[in-house]
């Protein structure tokens, strides 16, 4: 059942997707999986891109599904102006 949550919970990840970030000019430029991408299997990790650099003490990243959260791992970012998020 969890399995199931977490591919469903992927596949609608960016509507699910909450941010909190200092800057209110930043937004989300790219994902892999890609936004509205349908996933067989769910992913090892979420990459998300933003236009400016996300600040990792002020930064957060939930992901729901339609049963409700989703568990995620570890949560770091990276030098591409992103977050890598282990599912």
């Amino acid at each position: 059942m969890l399995r199931k949550t977490r591919t469903i919970g992927v596949g609608v990840f960016v509507v699910m997707l909450a941010v909190s970030v200092v800057s209110a000019h930043m937004a989300l430029k790219k994902s892999m999986p890609e936004e509205g991408g349908v996933l067989s299997t769910p992913p090892d990790e979420i990459q998300l891109w933003f236009t400016q650099e996300p600040d990792p003490v002020v930064s957060s990243v939930s992901l729901g599904g339609p049963s409700g959260d989703v568990e995620i791992g570890e949560t770091r970012v990276t030098a591409e102006k992103s977050v890598v998020v282990a599912v």
